[in-house]
């Protein structure tokens, strides 16, 4: 089975199945400057975007899933053109840097898809938000890192951007695949990283984890490539391209 190794990527669906659980009202998204800048579409009544996970949908070849406007899941074609670039990444937890001592609850109201009620219902979450890159990302599992740390252990913090921070590229320009780990998507998984390093730090570069995906499971989840003792400590730079 093939494998890909990057720092930074799209969410999975395993992501938005989080992120709906603990902060339903940020399952959805808004864009950034930059995303309507770049031409993302944006719905005037709900404020937000829709976005591409690198989830495919099973046994389609021609669809991923995504997120819509009001944070339901469902299947778009992967060649269209106007979807917002949301994405997800690791660094190493430490309670004594920069980002984690400016970590703060931030609160969202929007209009989130209610399937149990089959309807559009206005939702209210707080979630714990920190700046990487002069960009916003909502924490997944803090409380999770702070008991690791505590511990002794290494803990991997796993950040999913707030907004859309730009117009997402296509999976596939010529609509073959819908593939996350093919070829035809190096495009996109470069731009994840790009959008996400354009205005980092040193001191945050040296944070990142890099992490393997694997076909096996659909590229779905992303195990943090630690080989070493000092590795934990220090994860590797992200290398120039």
């Amino acid at each position: 089975m093939a494998t890909i190794e990057n720092f930074v990527n799209l969410p999975s669906e395993a992501d938005y199945q989080e992120i709906i659980k603990k902060f339903p009202a940020f399952v959805s998204a808004s864009l950034s400057e930059k995303a309507k800048k770049d031409g993302a579409h944006e719905n005037s009544d709900y404020k937000a975007g829709y976005y591409f996970t690198r989830t495919a949908l099973p046994g389609s070849s021609g669809r991923v899933e995504c997120v819509n406007i009001g944070g339901d899941l469902y299947c778009y074609n992967r060649y269209n053109t106007d979807a917002g670039l949301r994405v997800a990444l690791q660094i190493i937890y430490n309670p004594e840097c920069n980002l984690v001592k400016g970590c703060k609850e931030v609160s969202r109201t929007a209009e989130i898809w209610d399937k149990k009620k089959g309807a559009t219902v206005k939702t209210t979450s707080k979630a714990p938000v920190v700046i990487f890159g002069n960009k916003p990302y909502i924490v997944l599992n803090l409380e999770e890192c702070v008991k690791k740390y505590k511990k002794g252990n290494t803990a991997i913090m796993r950040l999913v951007s707030l907004e859309l921070i730009a117009r997402a590229k296509l999976f596939d320009r010529d609509e073959k695949t819908n593939d996350y780990g093919s070829k035809a998507a190096k495009e996109l998984r470069q731009q994840c990283e790009d959008e996400a390093l354009e205005f980092a730090t040193e001191e945050e570069k040296k944070m990142l984890v890099k992490v393997s995906l694997s076909e096996k499971d659909g590229y779905e989840k992303a195990e943090p490539i630690l080989k070493t003792k000092q590795e934990k400590i220090n994860p590797e730079k992200p290398r120039n391209r």
